[in-house]
């Protein structure tokens, strides 16, 4: 969840975000941060206690932030679910 409007914000600026999962702060969560035009992400953070993390925009264009939790599950067929979130949005210059 953006903490601020995304599209407000101009290269240079952070980006305040929320994970929850199930309605609570997920906490732990590494979320990868990149922008279009480039083949890997360029910068993570970690989400604190309250599942809150700054995401850095170090550059104008569109952006993605996305993350993966995994859990851990008994259901005979497969040992783990992964939860995935994305959100995209643009940068201005």
């Amino acid at each position: 969840i953006p903490l601020k409007n995304p599209y407000s914000l101009k290269a240079g600026d952070s980006l305040p975000v929320q994970v929850l999962f199930k309605g609570k702060p997920l906490s732990n969560l590494i979320l990868y941060a990149g922008a279009a035009g480039h083949d890997a992400p360029l910068t993570q953070a970690t989400t604190d206690s309250d599942g809150k993390a700054e995401i850095k925009l170090s550059e104008g264009g569109r952006w993605y932030i996305r993350g993966i939790n995994l859990v851990q599950v008994d259901k005979g067929d497969h040992s783990y679910e992964s939860y995935w979130t994305t959100v995209t949005f643009e940068v201005k210059e």
